[in-house]
Formats: C-alpha cells, sequence, structure tokens
C-alpha cells in the first residue's frame, strides 16, 4: 500500500478526532485493506471525511467514521454479490457496511472487499 508518511499522519491525525471504538474500528479496517490490497493507494479526503484505496484507476472502498460507527463504503456496491445481506444504503450504485466494533469484522465483510477488488471498483 503505497502512502507517504505525510498522508499516514494526516489520516492518524483525522482519527483521532473519533471516540475510540470508531477509532479502533477503522484502524482494523485499514489493516484489513492493507492486507487485502497491498498495491492500492490510500488517500484521505477530509472534505467528505473518508479514507479511500484506489487500484490503478479503480476506487476499491472508502472507510468513512462516524460519531458512533464506521462505514466500509463500495461506489459499486449494488453489483457486488451480498448473500449475508450487510450491505446497506438506497443510493444508485453505493453500498457500504456499517460497523460499531472492530470486532465485527468478519469473513463477510473480507469477502465484499475482495468481491470490489475483483469487480474493478470505480474508474476515475
Amino acid at each position: 500500500m503505497t502512502a507517504l508518511a505525510s498522508e499516514k499522519n494526516d489520516i492518524e491525525r483525522f482519527l483521532a478526532g473519533y471516540a475510540s471504538d470508531v477509532t479502533q474500528t477503522a484502524e482494523a479496517l485499514r489493516a484489513l485493506m492493507q492486507r487485502l490490497v497491498p498495491d492500492s493507494v490510500e488517500k484521505l479526503h477530509s472534505g467528505w471525511k473518508v479514507i479511500s484505496y484506489k487500484q490503478d484507476k479503480h476506487l476499491i472502498a472508502s472507510i468513512a467514521p462516524h460519531s458512533k460507527w464506521v462505514n466500509l463504503q463500495f461506489m459499486q456496491g449494488t453489483s457486488l454479490p451480498d448473500p449475508t445481506n450487510l450491505l446497506e444504503g438506497t443510493g444508485k450504485t453505493m453500498r457500504h457496511v456499517k460497523l460499531s466494533r472492530a470486532a465485527e469484522l468478519s469473513a463477510d465483510v473480507e469477502q465484499l472487499v475482495i468481491e470490489s477488488i475483483a469487480l474493478g471498483g470505480e474508474t476515475s
């Protein structure tokens, strides 16, 4: 995963502004993304308050912390297989998984990331 040291510091400062459960959940998701997509680019979009993961020109997923939970967002979530019905949302294509604690990370969440990688994410 490529990210400049200053970008990593910005992300850590950004996450430090949230409650510890939210920060721990976001950090667990960051670790998951690093493990599953090690060649992705991690980028903080402070205006949108999300951390995105892009591989080549494809947006794989974004981490969006909230006051009491973290969303793992998939831009083309409506195209992902979701046999355990984890995905939420009503947008045209975006769906998300809502996590309140790092312990909620599961093989099913991991599979959604793998499916997003295979799908190619959203070209930008």
